[in-house]
């Protein structure tokens, strides 16, 4: 499931943001002195993930997602900058917002949610680097190979009337 929930986030983002230089798995690049990376970045992390039985084989996961969108600026944006160059230095809000834009309405055939459940930015004096956390609902069947999982909307035997992003327990019949 990391490789599919990687790889929506990749292509989410190059289709809606193509400005995005770089797009990783973030290993620790910002805590380089030198980041190898091109900027504008996105790398991307996993962490916390819950699962819940939906069926006798079947998960529904709900993964945390990381994306440290960093730039390398050099405007001003106090107050007594020339409009100019605040205009500048604050361009790069503008693709954060449009990466988030893209990001929450993105879903593939296994994931049936994104959300953004946080945002938080690093105090740094040589580049900018922002955290945007994203919820990711995901299905997982009882296959590793991704072309045999199948979203929640398509199993027969699901409850009538339950929302596939919601967490659902189903108990076994007697």
């Amino acid at each position: 499931m990391f490789k599919k929930i990687f790889n929506l986030i990749d292509t989410t983002i190059q289709t809606a943001a193509p400005e995005v230089r770089w797009i990783d798995f973030d290993l620790g690049q910002m805590e380089m002195e030198q980041p190898p990376v091109s900027w504008p970045c996105v790398l991307v992390g996993f962490d916390d993930t819950e699962f819940l039985d939906i069926l006798s084989d079947v998960q529904q996961g709900r993964w945390m997602v990381d994306l440290k969108v960093g730039f390398r600026l050099r405007e001003r944006t106090h107050s007594k900058a020339a409009v100019s160059f605040r205009t500048e230095a604050l361009e790069h809000l503008d693709l954060l917002h449009k990466i988030h834009l893209a990001m929450q309405k993105a879903t593939a055939d296994c994931i049936s949610s994104v959300s953004r459940v946080a945002i938080s930015n690093e105090k740094r004096a040589d580049y900018r680097v922002y955290t945007i956390r994203y919820a990711v609902i995901a299905v997982e069947g009882p296959s590793d190979d991704e072309k045999d999982y199948k979203n929640w909307k398509t199993y027969d035997n699901k409850p009538e009337n339950v929302d596939p992003d919601f967490e659902v327990i189903l108990e076994p019949e007697e």
